[in-house]
């Protein structure tokens, strides 16, 4: 009726409040449903169930992401809990988020490691008063230890990385009262409630220290699927833990170190190669900006491995021989790249990921 107001429904935790949807860089997105006890959970995480304070300005944030994506939706009702102030950017550009955490002094950088990165790199970084900053948190995908310490460096605030997939909801991440190390060589310890194993193809957990998949239970894990029991059933063993995907182990500190995802990992001569380990080591490497690793064919290994590079700004690429002199002894032969392609600029999918699909098909159309 013109002019009434309508009823709120009774609170009802299995009430489906939002289907978010995978970056579908391993196939087709499909729709995970998320009801209001998961959105509760990840709530009660974020803000230890404390409301604003009416005594302090509310806090600008932005997102370059739609609310089809899981961190956007997830963390609106805690946000609105706190007064806060979403920025939703229908296209994300490095100058256009400069341009916002400058001109609505955010506290805080938050996006996928690739989208940091290019605020990095872009003209007006040094032209922003950024002086608002007081954290920067990555997450959407791995982050390179050599970007960690850059972030750090220049704008001299804490890093924190997250790591979690649209499944699971909630994952594993690192804190501002962290070792600073703890960003650089893994992506952090279970959240409150977040159960983590690995676990081998059978689904037997493995002991820590041990490589496998990397597992996360929690009360955040997604109803299902939208309409495909199917996949929901194949997406998590039957104890509830969400199969991500990725590859990982559990080291002597309890910190989560991701090798890389399942279906990149190459072989070489009968050793088993993850890219994820190999660009974690490279990413330092002298003249480059931005490193991947992908496989091609070999008549006599089976598979060897393909560094591409983007030259960092104003730097000759380095060579072949310069990127394995830089991954010399403290990775094996069999993992060292054995050709090199330089591009202006990694391929990205829709959520600012690197695309190992495309890149594949660069190295293709390469010759290589």
């Amino acid at each position: 009726m013109a002019g009434g107001t309508g009823r709120a429904p009774a609170y009802d935790p299995e009430r489906p409040l939002a289907i978010v949807f995978t970056s579908g860089t391993t196939g087709t997105p499909r729709g995970a449903v998320y009801a209001q006890r998961q959105v509760d959970f990840i709530t009660a995480v974020d803000t230890g169930g404390t409301w604003g304070d009416p005594g302090s300005p509310p806090a600008h944030a932005m997102s370059g992401m739609s609310l089809t994506h899981l961190g956007p939706t997830t963390k609106l009702q805690g946000n609105l809990m706190r007064g806060g102030t979403t920025h939703l950017l229908t296209h994300w550009s490095p100058a256009t988020a400069l341009e916002l955490i400058e001109a609505y002094r955010m506290p805080a950088i938050a996006g996928v490691p690739t989208q940091v990165a290019l605020m990095l790199r872009h003209g007006d970084f040094g032209r922003r008063d950024l002086s608002c900053v007081r954290a920067v948190v990555m997450g959407g995908g791995p982050a390179a230890p050599s970007l960690v310490r850059e972030v750090r460096e220049r704008l001299g605030v804490p890093v924190s990385v997250r790591y979690s997939c649209t499944e699971a909801g909630i994952g594993v991440g690192t804190t501002a009262a962290d070792d600073p190390m703890d960003a650089e060589c893994s992506v952090g310890r279970p959240h409150d409630g977040v159960s983590l194993t690995i676990r081998d193809r059978s689904g037997a957990v493995l002991p820590r220290g041990e490589t496998g998949e990397v597992c996360l239970a929690s009360p955040a894990v997604m109803s299902g699927y939208w309409e495909d029991p199917a996949a929901t059933q194949a997406s998590m063993w039957p104890d509830g833990g969400v199969r991500t995907g990725d590859l990982g182990h559990v080291d002597e500190a309890g910190r989560l170190c991701l090798s890389g995802r399942a279906g990149d990992m190459y072989v070489r001569g009968g050793y088993n190669v993850h890219p994820g380990e190999v660009e974690s080591v490279l990413s330092g490497c002298p003249g480059a900006a931005e490193i991947a690793v992908v496989p091609r064919p070999d008549e006599v290994m089976g598979e060897i491995g393909v560094a591409v590079v983007v030259p960092g700004e104003g730097a000759d690429p380095p060579d072949l021989e310069t990127v394995r002199d830089f991954g010399e002894g403290r990775l094996a032969r069999h993992k060292l790249p054995e050709a090199i392609v330089v591009l202006d600029e990694m391929p990205l999918t829709a959520m600012e990921k690197l695309d190992r699909t495309a890149l594949r098909r660069v190295v293709t159309e390469a010759g290589m």
